[in-house]
């Protein structure tokens, strides 16, 4: 049980912080397009020194785990840094990859509503909305990547807002069940221990 309220507590964090994250983005939407992107491009040239060092200090294991680190690591390097140079493109480019994360994770949250509703557990039509939503949102940020990328980015900000609240109204209904559960699982057992007593 311990295990399910860490995973509770930190579900739920990340559920507030997508809302966070969501709200700061319609604040600052241009600021936080080219936030995101040098960001991300950061974390390609880290990834790209990352792989080559281990290429050339663990070249034993290299063989094992990854033949190509020192190549990778040179294409993550260049990626890093056409991002830092080629911001707008960059946005347009993870506006696109982010939409269809957006739908296939939405995909995913529909087949967990039906889940919860097999399994009897309010609030999964309410999933089912928001996954509903989700996907809508994502064909419409698939369909049109010319917009603007401050356009872009107020989509991002909605579905990362529509994503952290499924992420809490879900955590919510399952820890609801989890209680009915325990409860029903502990009358059961003091009603055997009567029998038995008996």
């Amino acid at each position: 049980m311990k295990e399910l309220k860490k995973m509770k507590i930190m579900t739920s964090i990340v559920g507030v912080l997508m809302i966070v994250v969501g709200i700061l983005f319609c604040i600052y939407p241009i600021t936080s397009s080219y936030a995101a992107v040098k960001a991300i491009a950061a974390l390609f040239v880290v990834s790209g020194i990352i792989n080559i060092v281990g290429h050339f200090q663990y070249k034993n294991l290299e063989m094992l785990l990854n033949r190509n680190g020192f190549l990778i690591g040179i294409l993550d390097i260049i990626m890093g840094i056409v991002m830092f140079k080629e911001e707008t493109i960059s946005i347009l480019a993870l506006s696109i990859m982010f939409s269809m994360y957006v739908f296939f994770a939405a995909i995913e949250m529909c087949e967990y509503s039906v889940a919860m509703k097999r399994a009897g557990v309010d609030g999964w039509l309410l999933t089912m909305i928001f996954s509903i939503l989700l996907i809508i949102d994502a064909v419409v940020m698939i369909a049109f990547p010319g917009l603007a990328f401050g356009t872009m980015t107020f989509w991002v900000a909605f579905t990362m807002m529509f994503t952290g609240i499924s992420i809490l109204v879900g955590v919510y209904k399952v820890s609801n069940a989890v209680t009915v559960h325990k409860a029903n699982m502990q009358k059961v057992v003091n009603d055997v221990n009567n029998t038995l007593n008996d």
